[in-house]
């Protein structure tokens, strides 16, 4: 129960714009660019870019501005995140998602968090960050 109002990042893809961010982690073999494509809850394409991307683990933060520039709703949207290393080829990429603990379901075995209106088993969780926002 310490975890309700915790930041967590769990193994998945989909995170909650909240505030004008929605923030996902994720784990690259090696430095290159990687196409981010961030679709909403009916799987629309909301926003499409390139970026570039180092070895190991590191941060990707939406603004909830999509490609065509208007904002987005707060609610949770998907990542799918395609990498090419220097040589041109492709690399995958694995993806977490980070959020506030809003329920723990203690009934399930093991027990289901949800985040953002997702829910997670408590064996998917990576991290956890009680000083507030990451």
């Amino acid at each position: 129960m310490s975890l309700l109002g915790t930041n967590v990042t769990v193994a998945g893809s989909t995170a909650a714009l909240s505030n004008g961010q929605a923030k996902w982690s994720f784990t690259s073999p090696s430095s290159g660019t990687a196409t981010v494509t961030v679709k909403d809850s009916t799987g629309q394409t909301v926003y499409s870019g390139i970026t570039a991307i180092q070895s190991g683990a590191q941060t990707y933060t939406w603004n909830g501005v999509g490609t065509n520039g208007a904002t987005s709703a707060n609610g949770n949207y998907t990542i799918a995140i395609t990498a090419k290393d220097s040589t041109g080829q492709s690399m995958a990429v694995s993806t977490d998602a980070t959020g506030t603990v809003d329920n723990i379901d203690v009934t399930q075995n093991p027990p289901v968090l949800t985040i953002g209106g997702q829910t997670y088993p408590l064996t998917q969780i990576k991290q956890v960050n009680r000083t507030g926002v990451f």
